[in-house]
């Protein structure tokens, strides 16, 4: 069967953190739900959150399949055919996959517009003197507890800009920690 949501509206509010998100315009059609095999969802919609005061807006669209696998949530995935996110005028496209239910291991792949000065303020509020060209990104990472990302690998194609990295994140109370190695080919400084 089809199961089809047109014109939703979903609302998220942490008040301890003082964050919202607001899903507008929610569509959704999933084409044979079924609990024990794969089966196809396409989503859309726009956001609006609230993070440290600060509004951010954005569009997603997604084509992906969908398993729950039994309810087997070390095994449940989703693996996006293709994505779309718009957000600050800028449109990354690509696909990926997350497997297990809290997310433990993600895999995308991403074409990235150009970013430049008022792109930086847009996202992180702060100008930054730095000019990213448009490229093709790859991710694979896993989260394997609460609170600990571990990229196990980060491959940027942006011309003139080829850069390799692996690391970890952990967030604490006391704030993140950052472990990385990164290197970089050809990129010269002139032109960031």
């Amino acid at each position: 069967g089809l199961t089809v949501i047109e014109g939703g509206v979903v609302k998220v509010e942490d008040r301890l953190k003082g964050a919202s998100t607001r899903f507008e315009k929610v569509n959704l059609e999933v084409n044979r739900f079924d609990v024990d095999r794969p089966f196809a969802v396409i989503a859309s919609c726009d956001n609006t959150s609230v993070i440290g005061g600060r509004t951010i807006s954005s569009s997603l669209a997604l084509d992906a399949v969908m398993s729950l696998a039994s309810f087997d949530r070390s095994k449940a995935y989703i693996r996006a055919k293709r994505f779309a996110i718009t957000s600050g005028g800028n449109t990354l496209r690509g696909s990926g996959a997350v497997t297990g239910l809290p997310p433990r291991q993600m895999e995308f792949e991403a074409a990235t517009p150009p970013l430049g000065t008022a792109d930086w303020q847009w996202y992180f509020g702060k100008p930054l003197d730095f000019r990213l060209p448009a490229g093709r990104w790859r991710l694979r990472a896993e989260m394997p507890d609460p609170g600990k990302f571990r990229v196990k690998m980060l491959k940027v194609d942006a011309p003139p800009l080829s850069l390799s990295a692996f690391g970890a994140v952990e967030l604490s109370s006391a704030g993140p920690t950052v472990k990385a190695e990164v290197a970089v080919a050809n990129f010269p400084l002139s032109k960031a």
